[in-house]
């Protein structure tokens, strides 16, 4: 399954599979809760320990989607970075990646 077609407000809508909604007709993805940096910030706080290639595998997957997708636009409507911390500490190489996505189109 790669979604769920619905209609909002007369625009033909799609909720992924991903979790990321896309709006065809204005070739326009919409994503929320990234979290970049989540494993990060939970060391530093002392709790559990996560994987930290959790924001590797954030990108590639939002990168999947935009390599289907080809939006014009994409919308973050939040928690793009877990906190404060995370988007000043973003590893060089997830950096290069999420500004090469970002190449190109609007991104808001």
């Amino acid at each position: 399954m790669t979604g769920h077609d619905f209609t909002l407000a007369g625009a033909r809508l799609t909720a992924r599979a991903s979790g990321a909604l896309w709006w065809q007709d204005e070739t326009l993805l919409v994503v929320a809760d990234l979290h970049l940096g989540k494993a990060g910030r939970m060391a530093r706080q002392g709790g559990a320990l996560l994987p930290p290639y959790d924001s590797d595998e954030t990108l590639a997957r939002l990168s999947a989607e935009i390599d289907i997708l080809a939006p014009r636009c994409v919308i973050c409507l939040g928690d793009s970075f877990d906190d404060d911390e995370a988007s000043r500490a973003l590893p060089a190489p997830a950096a290069r990646r999420l500004s090469a996505l970002m190449a190109g189109r609007r991104w808001i």
